[in-house]
């Protein structure tokens, strides 16, 4: 029997979401926005940006650590809202420490001047860490099996480092022989692979080149990995010309031609914005050809004077009403 699924319970579904796109575009903000509105369902979620400037902060709310003294580097920004900034080194102790469980080896190997030198040129290798730090979250179990994080939404760097650190696993695994390295990367390419747990999002904005760039992104994503892929999010989505009360006096206003000085601001206004939403329609229509996604509009909105966590609530409220509003048929 055929049962329709809204997009916002398939979202919910996931444990790992991987937030993906060109630089700009909006990837912060939306993975803040996906966060905040699984934590109000009661979804603890670990928000992880990759060796970023850190934005959570002002974004979620929350004051970080000055001093970080925990392996993980995971810190509390509201309830149920973590947040951390993967960083190389600290990744990498963590694993050697925590999973390996060779402190020594760490203290040994990584604190030497010399060998973090020689380390920083192997090709791959914080991309690996990386994805073995966001794997190592999705697998964790607390005592009694029960999960530490219910979701964790991944803000991946832009989309050509974003890309490697997808695929790195993947290069690992056809190249090395059997052994801990093997097994390590086999258990990332599981979960990466796996659609009951991960999907990739498509972030872009209603322009040429954010879209081209998708599109490329897509194809790379589903012929060289098979990741699952989840939406195409388009950001900055422009609002509606006007209220129909408007369209009229507009049309009024274009009857009346140029000579109307007073009703001329507005009319070239309506005009900018129209034609935004016909580009803006242009660009979708060209995403939906070449990607099989579902669409998602994600409406612009203006910060104005909120604050910035003010702007994402509003912002993620709008979103889960949205993906509420859509159905999947299955």
């Amino acid at each position: 029997m055929e049962h329709n699924e809204t997009y916002w319970s398939k979202l919910l579904q996931r444990r790992l979401i991987i937030n993906i796109g060109k630089g700009g575009v909006g990837r912060s903000t939306l993975s803040a926005a996906i966060a905040r509105a699984a934590a109000r369902q009661g979804k603890k979620v670990l928000v992880c940006e990759v060796n970023a400037k850190e934005r959570m902060t002002s974004l979620l709310g929350g004051t970080k650590p000055d001093n970080l003294d925990t392996l993980d580097q995971i810190w509390q920004a509201d309830t149920n809202l973590w947040t951390v900034n993967i960083e190389p080194w600290m990744a990498m102790k963590e694993y050697v420490v925590q999973v390996l469980r060779l402190k020594l080896v760490y203290n040994l190997v990584f604190e030497n001047r010399m060998m973090k030198y020689f380390l920083r040129g192997v090709p791959g290798l914080q991309e690996l860490v990386f994805a073995g730090k966001v794997w190592f979250h999705v697998a964790e179990d607390m005592v009694g099996k029960n999960p530490r994080f219910d979701m964790i939404v991944v803000d991946a760097p832009a989309t050509g480092h974003g890309f490697a650190m997808l695929r790195i696993a993947n290069v690992v695994l056809s190249i090395s022989p059997p052994g801990p390295m093997r097994t390590a990367a086999q258990k990332m390419v599981d979960v990466f692979s796996d659609p009951k747990r991960t999907w990739i999002n498509l972030v872009t904005l209603p322009e040429e080149m954010p879209i081209q760039e998708s599109i490329e992104l897509h194809q790379k994503i589903r012929e060289q990995l098979q990741f699952p892929m989840g939406y195409s999010w388009i950001n900055q989505w422009p609002p509606p010309v006007c209220s129909e009360e408007h369209k009229e006096l507009l049309q009024q206003t274009q009857s009346q031609g140029l000579q109307d000085k007073e009703g001329w601001p507005l009319w070239h206004l309506a005009e900018r914005v129209a034609f935004l939403e016909k580009r803006a329609e242009e660009q979708e229509d060209w995403l939906k050809q070449n990607v099989p996604l579902p669409i998602v509009h994600v409406p612009y909105e203006e910060q104005g004077e909120r604050t910035e966590q003010e702007w994402v609530q509003s912002l993620s409220e709008t979103i889960e009403e949205r993906l509420k509003e859509s159905t999947h048929a299955s």
